[in-house]
């Protein structure tokens, strides 16, 4: 009894508007990179996603009836699964 697992690369990319306060752009720049000051505001945020078509098995888990674990099949599967015992 085994369980396939599968890894899909998303890509994700966030576009900020970030308002500062400042005398200069290099003031602007160097307010911007501190982002802790009472000087700049974010007044725009969005993320757009996109899920790429390269889908691809990564690994396999085996039952082990003793332990009641699904054992990933190699090092690169990072998913643990624990099944209670069957009554």
């Amino acid at each position: 009894m085994n369980k396939k697992v599968y890894e899909i690369a998303v890509e994700e990319t966030i576009v900020r508007k970030i308002q500062i306060v400042a005398d200069n752009e290099d003031e602007a720049f160097d307010k911007y990179l501190e982002m802790d000051n009472g000087d700049t505001t974010i007044t725009y945020q969005k993320s757009y996603n996109a899920i790429t078509n390269n889908v691809k098995q990564i690994g396999e888990f085996n039952y082990n009836k003793e332990d009641y674990v699904w054992e990933p099949s190699n090092k690169d599967v990072l998913i643990r699964i624990w099944q209670a015992p069957s009554k």
